[in-house]
């Protein structure tokens, strides 16, 4: 079952998404990310691996690859989902 993370802070409009992709896909991982209308972005992790799913989001949270990123990420949250990894930018 995949993972999804909701990061939080000033995430929409700066290139997230983008950011979210490179940061999973160094980490060997696919996925997709969607800005949700309350300002946040969900990412959904497509993974049973949930040390995998926990990495990544430290990684975005704390940008440990040192991507380029206009924006700040202040929180990540993570849960199990049965949503598929089918958002609006996918990789």
């Amino acid at each position: 079952m995949p993972y999804e993370v909701i990061l939080s802070g000033r995430v929409q409009g700066v290139g997230c998404r983008w950011y979210c992709s490179h940061v999973a896909q160094k980490m060997g991982l696919s996925g997709a990310a969607t800005n949700l209308d309350d300002g946040t972005v969900q990412v959904i992790l497509s993974t049973d691996d949930e040390r995998a799913a926990h990495e990544c989001m430290i990684a975005l949270r704390d940008n440990t690859l040192h991507l380029h990123f206009y924006g700040n990420i202040s929180g990540a949250e993570m849960r199990r989902t049965p949503q598929a990894a089918d958002g609006d930018y996918s990789w």
